[in-house]
């Protein structure tokens, strides 16, 4: 069974990812949303 202090740490990195992406799309900002067919998410989407 999963301890509390892990289920927390694992939810704090969950965040913490949640939160990096979400400033990346607010840095590459709308430019790169109105191109879905730029190369980076792409080569993300494979290494992951």
């Amino acid at each position: 069974m999963i301890s509390h202090i892990e289920q927390a740490r694992r939810r704090r990195q969950l965040n913490q990812r949640i939160r990096d992406i979400i400033a990346m799309r607010r840095a590459f900002g709308p430019a790169s949303a109105a191109e879905p067919t730029e190369p980076e998410p792409l080569e993300q989407r494979e290494a992951a």
